[in-house]
């Protein structure tokens, strides 16, 4: 089922069918009661993935959910994530113990998103690694740059912070991410554009003909833009999903494998 491309969902009667090419070109088809889509909102926006009825000849919950589309944007921001693995506990050159997280104030409003947040991950597992948060029309502009100017930049902006009195060598390894142009995501968040109704997010998530259902960061109103919003997401839809006799088998694999749900789920499946 892996390194598959879905081109097509067709959901307006039993059974559900998705379509789509497999990492060697082939076609496939697969089907079965009922989907689950967590494609971003950068994806759906795109239109690479047809679906059959479009959602907005679907009755109202499908025109809800096409505005919800329409009306929701991609988020602009990328990593760069910078580690030092010889460096001992003395070479450390960031305040390394009593900080999450350090922002530079920008000279100007014009260099505001440009290597200004830096999360410091010696406080959460004492490695000597930065990450990086590069935003709004910045994330856009790294685009054009390959990883190696995009490190060398970001290096640069640490020597500018803190040289001449600190020495910032050279990390020993990076990694840039390419959320905003990789094919399969087009985003890293989703957020309602101005004028957006305070039930877009609900409208997301609904399911259509009770056999296309919808889950991820953009979908889960309480937790956008963050990993535990998806998760969350998944584990409402897997409810909404499951006959009723499968739902207390659920509750205690999550349980089990991620107490931390268990509140949440305790809700849900019980």
């Amino acid at each position: 089922m892996l390194n598959r491309k879905v081109t097509k969902i067709s959901y307006g009667s039993d059974p559900v069918v998705l379509e789509g090419t497999d990492s060697s070109g082939e076609s496939f088809s697969i089907k079965g009661k009922k989907v689950l889509s967590t494609i971003p909102t950068g994806v759906l926006k795109t239109g690479t993935v047809e679906f059959d009825p479009p959602f907005s000849q679907q009755g109202d919950a499908g025109k809800r959910k096409q505005d919800a589309i329409d009306h929701l944007n991609p988020g602009q921001l990328e990593k760069i994530i910078l580690y030092w693995e010889d460096m001992v506990e003395d070479e450390i050159f960031w305040a390394k113990d009593n900080v999450h997280f350090f922002v530079h104030v920008a000279e100007d409003e014009t260099m505001q998103g440009n290597f200004t947040y830096w999360n410091n991950f010696h406080r959460q597992n004492g490695a000597p690694m930065l990450v990086a948060f590069v935003t709004g029309d910045y994330a856009m502009d790294i685009q054009d740059l390959t990883d190696e100017e995009v490190v060398a930049t970001a290096v640069d902006r640490l020597r500018s912070y803190y040289e001449p009195d600190v020495v910032v060598p050279e990390p020993t390894h990076s990694h840039v991410t390419r959320w905003m142009e990789e094919e399969t995501t087009k985003t890293i968040y989703t957020y309602a554009e101005v004028g957006g109704h305070p039930e877009i997010h609900s409208h997301m998530s609904e399911p259509l003909e009770g056999r296309f259902f919808f889950a991820g960061e953009a979908t889960f109103e309480r937790h956008l833009g963050t990993v535990h919003g998806a998760f969350y997401s998944g584990v409402r839809a897997a409810h909404l999903m499951l006959d009723k006799w499968w739902r207390p088998v659920v509750y205690e694999f999550l349980q089990y494998y991620f107490p931390f749900t268990s509140p949440y789920c305790r809700r849900l499946f019980l």
